[in-house]
C-alpha cells in the first residue's frame, strides 16, 4: 500500500548522476553526512509524469516508443551533474519506487519536461496502480500539458522522422560479436575521422559507453593512455 503524500517535508539536496528514463533521475543524496562518505543514491521518478519507453539492448523491446529517446536526452541535458533540490511526494513499498518532485532552482523540472511535451501524465488507470497518489502540483502539470499539446510540442508533434531508435545488438560483452567489433575498428583505425556518438554512461575515468550514430551502435570505448580508478559496477 502506498504511503501518504509527504506534502510539509523539508526538501532534500542532491547531485544528479543518472538520467535512465524521461521521468526518472537517479540522485545523490547530499544530506546528513561526513564529507569523506559516498553520497547514498535515490531513484526518484517525477509524480504524475510517465515516459516513454525506451528501447532496452538484450531485451524483447529493441524499438523505442516514438520520442522516447529524445525524451530522455531533454530530461538529461537539463539535469545531469546539476545540483538540485526535492521532495518525495510518496513511495510504493511493494514495488520499491519513491515518486517525488525536484527542483533546478526553484523551477519545478516537471513543470518544464511537461510544458516541452516530452512526457505525458498518467491516466485514472496509472493512478490506481499508484493507489490514489500524485503529484501536489498536478492542476498546474495538466495546464502544461494541455498548452505542450495544442502547440504540438515534443511526443504531440505529428512529425515522425528520427522518432524511434531501432538498436542492433551490442557489441559489448558478447563474444559472439567479436567479429562485428573488430571489423569496426578496422574500418576506423588510423584514420583522421570524427564518430558521432552519444554517451550513454561513464563507467569509470577511463571508460564509456557510447552510441555510436546513426546506427545507433552500442560500444565500450577506453581512453588511450589512461587508467581510471574502477568503479562499482553499474547495471545497466
Amino acid at each position: 500500500m502506498a504511503s501518504k503524500a509527504i506534502r510539509a517535508k523539508a526538501m532534500l539536496r542532491g547531485i544528479v548522476k543518472v538520467v535512465p528514463s524521461g521521468d526518472t533521475l537517479v540522485i545523490m543524496d547530499l544530506g546528513n553526512r561526513a564529507s569523506t562518505e559516498i553520497p547514498p543514491e535515490r531513484t526518484i521518478v517525477l509524480s504524475s509524469l510517465i515516459a516513454l519507453k525506451l528501447a532496452r539492448r538484450g531485451g524483447k523491446q529493441t524499438t523505442d516508443e516514438p520520442w522516447a529517446s529524445q525524451s530522455r536526452e531533454f530530461l538529461r541535458n537539463i539535469c545531469i551533474r546539476k545540483e538540485v533540490k526535492f521532495q518525495v511526494d510518496y513511495t510504493l513499498p511493494n514495488r520499491g519506487l519513491e515518486f517525488g518532485s525536484v527542483f533546478l532552482g526553484d523551477k519545478n523540472v516537471a513543470f518544464y519536461v511537461v510544458a516541452h511535451g516530452w512526457a505525458k501524465l498518467k491516466t485514472e488507470r496509472d493512478l490506481d496502480k499508484d493507489k490514489g497518489e500524485f503529484s501536489p502540483y498536478l492542476k498546474e502539470l495538466k495546464k502544461w500539458k494541455d498548452k505542450a499539446k495544442e502547440n504540438g510540442a515534443g511526443c504531440w508533434t505529428k512529425a515522425t522522422a528520427g522518432a524511434v531508435r531501432n538498436l542492433p545488438p551490442s557489441l559489448v560483452g558478447d563474444p559472439n560479436k567479436k567479429g562485428d567489433i573488430t571489423h569496426l575498428v578496422e574500418e576506423n583505425k588510423g584514420r583522421v575521422r570524427e564518430l558521432q556518438a552519444i554517451v550513454e554512461y561513464v563507467g569509470d575515468g577511463s571508460t564509456l559507453h557510447v552510441y555510436l550514430l546513426l546506427d545507433y551502435q552500442h560500444v565500450r570505448v577506453f581512453v588511450a593512455g589512461v587508467s581510471g580508478i574502477v568503479n562499482e559496477k553499474l547495471d545497466c
